[in-house]
């Protein structure tokens, strides 16, 4: 129980004190000592912090102080309290992130980032929750890629969760050998499937999204690069566009067995 009541924001001290009280029905301090296992100047210093929280209120009892614990309900207006602060912390913190987005130099030249192995790969992708955009991918399907394999299981689902819930769309291009994934990644909403004329194995993909291409090998621990560059981006989409007409779409089977996306 002292674990909840420290995330709510007591201290151990104030959480065992509380507790004491609780099971005690309230009780004079030396009662609250003996009990709850805090030294006499910590258990009154947790008393008035407690009674200060509304937790704890104080009467008068033949010339006594004896102490009251409030319902234990109370501890849902401190939950309450934290919601409050956090939305509040939240605002603020929306607000900072654009004035440090704004002192961000403009440049011309496109700027390069690097993602290395699973847990800079999955970098990579929470930044694409952001896209504000159709994302475009030319896909890549191995079944020789430990990474890829785990990407399936554990990174993606989760992430085309996020990505639908917050209505982003994808067209995806496979090649003709990798037909089977396409219609994997069809059966998920917000997504449009086009298979190319080509029957290639590759282990690197090509994504798009707004200003940005990323590049994902995924042989070995895994590397991804993005390039932020409009130029380039623009370049690419227009290069995806180009085989996506040259491209037969993909028909949803009439039942397909729902995979790990």
């Amino acid at each position: 129980m002292e674990n909840v009541l420290e995330a709510l924001g007591l201290t151990r001290n104030e959480a065992a004190v509380y507790r004491a009280l609780v099971s005690l029905g309230g009780g004079t301090g030396g009662m609250i000592i003996s009990h709850a296992g805090v030294s006499r100047g910590r258990a009154y210093d947790c008393l008035h912090s407690l009674a200060a929280r509304g937790l704890v209120s104080v009467s008068f009892q033949n010339n006594r102080q004896r102490f009251s614990p409030a319902h234990p309900r109370r501890l849902r207006l401190l939950l309450n309290e934290k919601r409050r602060g956090l939305n509040s912390l939240s605002s603020a913190l929306d607000a900072e992130v654009s004035r440090l987005e704004a002192l961000i130099p403009s440049s011309p030249e496109p700027r390069m980032l690097l993602f290395h192995g699973r847990e800079g790969l999955k970098s990579l992708f929470d930044d694409c929750l952001e896209s504000t955009g159709e994302v475009l991918v030319l896909g890549a399907y191995t079944e020789n890629s430990a990474v890829l394999k785990y990407f399936l299981q554990y990174v993606l689902p989760r992430f085309h969760k996020a990505r639908v819930k917050r209505d982003i769309s994808f067209r995806y291009l496979y090649p003709q050998g990798s037909a089977e994934r396409a219609r994997q990644v069809l059966s998920l909403p917000l997504t449009r499937v086009r298979i190319l004329p080509l029957s290639i194995a590759s282990v690197s993909a090509v994504q798009v999204r707004g200003d940005k291409v990323d590049l994902i090998l995924w042989s070995g621990q895994g590397t991804g690069v993005t390039i932020d560059s409009r130029d380039i981006a623009q370049q690419q989409r227009d290069y995806f566009n180009f085989l996506w007409a040259q491209s037969k779409p993909l028909r949803k089977a009439k039942k397909i067995k729902q995979a790990r996306i």
